[in-house]
């Protein structure tokens, strides 16, 4: 019978040092968010120090832009609807105008992206930009966002 009590324990005490079976799963999920949002989330700058609805002449919303604080200050321009941004029509070569706030505008070409997303060192802090504009080679507005105004 002590032997048996023996078993029993030297068996519980196995148990108690192999971790659960859930554990594994929730650190391979856990490496997996920790690895997209790494992956996703766009690179370079600080925090974000301003951020707008980028929105059609008609009001349409059809990306976000974005200020952020760092060495250089940047600005990341992600249009989410590039059809309805576009009206369809490629008028190739777009560029961006980065408006300050002592009144320059700032016109930078943009190289053609897949995913409609650019980010542009900017010469000046991050609080020093007011808008941001993305304009066809007419100089047409495609849609533009204010820096701290109602979206």
């Amino acid at each position: 019978m002590l032997g048996r009590i023996e078993r029993i324990g030297e068996h519980r005490a196995l148990r108690a040092r192999r971790p659960s079976r859930w554990l594994r799963p929730v650190l391979v999920a856990a490496t997996l968010i920790a690895v997209l949002v790494a992956v996703l989330l766009p690179d370079g700058g600080g925090p974000s120090a301003a951020a707008a609805v980028m929105r059609t002449a008609d009001g349409a919303a059809v990306g976000t832009a974005e200020v952020r604080d760092g060495e250089p200050a940047t600005l990341v321009v992600n249009v989410t609807d590039w059809q309805k941004a576009s009206g369809g029509a490629p008028r190739a070569p777009y560029r961006v105008a980065i408006d300050g706030r002592d009144g320059t505008r700032r016109l930078v070409s943009l190289t053609p992206r897949p995913d409609y997303v650019w980010r542009i060192d900017l010469p000046s802090p991050a609080s020093e930009i007011i808008g941001v504009a993305l304009v066809d080679n007419s100089g047409a507005v495609l849609c533009s966002g204010r820096f701290g105004a109602p979206s």
